[in-house]
């Protein structure tokens, strides 16, 4: 039997799916990401609830409705549990909102919902819990950055916001103090070749989770030479190798040469997030 849980507050629905949020944790990060802004008072809550099945605890659906973004995941879901879910979300209301998550569940939604959507994001999400130990990396080195190329590093990261958030991309000091904040942390690295820097690449920590390796960049001048794979093959390597059981990342489903690297160095396909737009 279905049944909806309506929370009342953050504590209240963190408490109820802190468990399946973070064992799901390749698939869910965006939703924790939007709760630790909830948390933070960054973002006013709309809603929270759960659909699940009182009988088959792995059928479970998770949403969160903050200020014009529906988040919604879930996992073996059936279809009286979807019929709840579309009476719960009524699509025909929004006009500008964004639904993400889940990409067979969102699809679903629209389709029975008899909506078109509009595609702003198909992000496919890896993890690595065993490097290819055959890869062969480019001619060159891994390095961690250094503050005497902060300027460089800068304007490298400002060309990576703007090829991968276009008009949503940061500006150039934004982009210089998440640069500056990776020197510090030590969490952000370079790939060197021959006194030059190819590629970048940052690790996101995040307490009792798989790091994330993102902001992974090749310099345009240097590219089709491996330097991509090189990067993040070593980094991957290091992280591995000093005790974390898994590294995590997200790619755009739509960039087959970057995710055939990124297989190639070792990383498997975990689940497939979606954000659109319903279309009017």
């Amino acid at each position: 039997m279905t049944k909806t849980i309506i929370y009342s507050d953050y504590d209240e629905f963190h408490e109820f799916n802190d468990d399946y949020l973070h064992e799901n944790f390749v698939f869910t990060f965006y939703l924790i990401k939007m709760l630790e802004k909830v948390r933070k008072g960054e973002i006013g809550i709309y809603e929270l609830y759960n659909i699940i099945d009182e009988h088959d605890p792995s059928r479970f659906i998770v949403a969160l409705k903050v200020e014009e973004n529906y988040l919604i995941n879930g996992t073996n879901w059936s279809s009286e549990m979807m019929e709840t879910l579309i009476k719960k979300v009524e699509l025909t209301k929004y006009k500008r909102w964004i639904f993400s998550g889940t990409h067979s569940l969102i699809t679903e939604l629209f389709v029975k919902s008899d909506c078109t959507f509009h595609l702003f994001k198909d992000r496919l999400c890896y993890k690595c819990e065993k490097n290819n130990l055959t890869f062969q990396p480019s001619s060159g080195e891994l390095e961690m950055a250094m503050m005497n190329d902060i300027d460089e590093l800068s304007q490298i990261s400002l060309a990576y916001s703007i090829s991968e958030y276009q008009q949503e991309a940061r500006g150039y000091d934004h982009m210089r103090n998440i640069v500056l904040g990776g020197i510090i942390n030590n969490n952000f690295f370079v790939w060197r070749d021959n006194g030059d820097i190819c590629a970048v690449a940052q690790v996101i920590y995040n307490d009792g989770e798989p790091p994330i390796i993102g902001h992974l960049y090749t310099v345009e001048t240097k590219r089709n030479k491996g330097y991509a794979g090189s990067i993040l093959h070593g980094v991957t390597q290091n992280l591995l190798q000093i005790g974390h059981p898994g590294c995590v990342l997200v790619s755009d489903k739509n960039n087959p040469a970057s995710n055939k690297v990124f297989q190639k160095v070792g990383y498997k396909i975990m689940a497939e997030h979606i954000s659109v737009s319903r279309e009017v």
